[in-house]
């Protein structure tokens, strides 16, 4: 069915944008390359001082956006009348019924307003598979990283005045740090992944019909 035309302001039309699978696979992919990129970046560098801390930090801050972002857009923020009226009705406000303008209107408030999304029983069950599938990924990461660590430890040689000591990548706090941001964003990053498009999910389109 051709999906309808939209006045919808800008914040709803990102915010629709951000709840489609693809645009979260997207960030995913994104966010863990940055990730890992800054892991690989902090092993080896002095741990002292306050720019050595905030270098080995940099991982666990740059996951903070990913292990919270689905949960986030989720409730999205609606700024007019005809974005509440689309979020709860599926339609623009002239088209709603006097019942339902009467009840948008009760509850309306001017300026910016979030809309709480509530679960239904396949989103928590879902929510529930995504963790079992991080928790799996979890332990499997965990071993082989403690492997290929004590690999390294017995085998790596010593070479203090190299310009690169191979044990200069035996670094404890940088793979600590490493698990650390891995148990934070992993939950949020498969339920990201795994999360289908609603299959009555809205969209908001120009006035040439292609997707905003």
């Amino acid at each position: 069915m051709e999906p309808k035309r939209s006045k919808a302001s800008w914040v709803l039309r990102r915010a629709l944008r951000f709840r489609s699978q693809r645009w979260r696979r997207r960030q995913v992919v994104f966010w863990s390359v940055l990730i890992g990129f800054w892991w690989l970046a902090s092993i080896g560098i002095e741990h002292r001082g306050f720019h050595g801390v905030l270098h080995t930090l940099y991982p666990l801050m740059l996951g903070v956006p990913l292990g919270l972002n689905w949960r986030n857009q989720r409730t999205p923020v609606v700024t007019s009348l005809e974005d509440r009226a689309r979020l709860e009705y599926g339609r623009s406000f002239d088209a709603l019924g006097d019942d339902e303008k009467r009840e948008i209107l009760d509850r309306y408030q001017v300026g910016p307003c979030i809309m709480q999304h509530q679960e239904d029983e396949r989103e928590q069950m879902e929510r529930m598979k995504s963790q079992e599938v991080a928790a799996r990924i979890l332990r499997t990461t965990v071993l082989v990283v403690l492997a290929v660590y004590w690999v390294g430890y017995l085998w790596l040689p010593s070479r203090p005045g190299a310009e690169m000591d191979p044990r200069g990548w035996l670094d404890p706090v940088a793979w600590i740090m490493g698990i650390v941001t891995l148990v934070f964003v992993l939950p949020n990053a498969v339920w990201m992944w795994r999360e289908p498009d609603a299959v009555n999910e809205m969209r908001v389109v120009t006035m040439h019909g292609q997707e905003a």
